[in-house]
């Protein structure tokens, strides 16, 4: 009887039972939406802080603007104040030149109104030296005098309209294209209207892929093209006009 018994337990085969494996699936599956959503947590965080440093470089540009009457970077008495440390500005109320980009962070600064330090001679953008760091990688602000208008369209016929000051998101190159239509609607949504031709957010690109259309004609009335994966996108953030 022993020897029977032997054999047949020998005779077994070992391995996972259904049930076992449906619990391994289970876990399987649990671990990758923990893993995904986790990214998907880091990603809406990283967007949230966009948009605080946007809010923060707007309160720091009209503090600036309220205590020198003066456009950081293009302040044309920046030396009186900061000796030896920063270049003036034109005193145009415009930013025109790479220099002025680069002294727009260094005056705000230099007022202790932000932090960190900028070299005002370098006029490329270098993130960290030139233009400040952010919570995505390889991506910065940069301040322009643009009509908003021919950004969006890139219609030559709203090449001299009415231009204002914005600071929007670029990486070293520079290169525009940093966030997804989604993304961008995301942030528009939460700070403006939602809308990619209109109010103080606007949605650019070089492609023009980040609305739907990108008209003149549809200006008013265009929506973001979110079905659209690709990075394409910079938002424009009015800070004055």
């Amino acid at each position: 009887m022993n020897v029977l018994t032997e054999k047949g337990n020998m005779g077994k085969t070992s391995g996972f039972t259904l049930v076992e494996l449906s619990i391994v699936l289970v876990i399987i599956s649990l671990i990758t939406a923990g893993i995904v959503s986790g990214r998907e947590m880091i990603h809406t965080s990283r967007l949230t802080s966009i948009m605080n440093d946007f809010v923060k470089y707007e309160t720091a540009f009209n503090l600036f603007q309220a205590k020198y009457d003066a456009i950081p970077g293009d302040f044309d008495e920046a030396s009186d104040y900061w000796p030896g440390q920063t270049e003036e500005g034109d005193g145009s109320h415009t930013i025109t030149t790479p220099g002025e980009t680069t002294q727009f962070w260094d005056h705000l600064a230099l007022a202790g109104l932000i932090e960190g330090t900028y070299d005002e001679t370098e006029g490329n953008i270098v993130i960290g030296t030139s233009r400040p760091k952010t919570a995505m990688e390889g991506v910065t602000f940069s301040p322009t005098y643009v009509a908003r208008t021919f950004m969006f369209s890139l219609d030559v016929a709203a090449l001299n309209d009415q231009k204002s000051l914005y600071i929007y998101l670029a990486r070293s190159g520079p290169s525009y294209n940093v966030l997804t239509p989604e993304d961008t609607k995301y942030i528009d949504k939460k700070l403006d209207n939602g809308m990619p031709g209109t109010g103080k957010i606007f949605g650019y690109s070089g492609g023009k892929a980040c609305a739907n259309n990108h008209t003149l004609a549809a200006i008013d009335t265009d929506t973001y093209d979110v079905s659209n994966t690709s990075e394409v996108c910079s938002p424009f953030y009015l800070l004055y006009q």
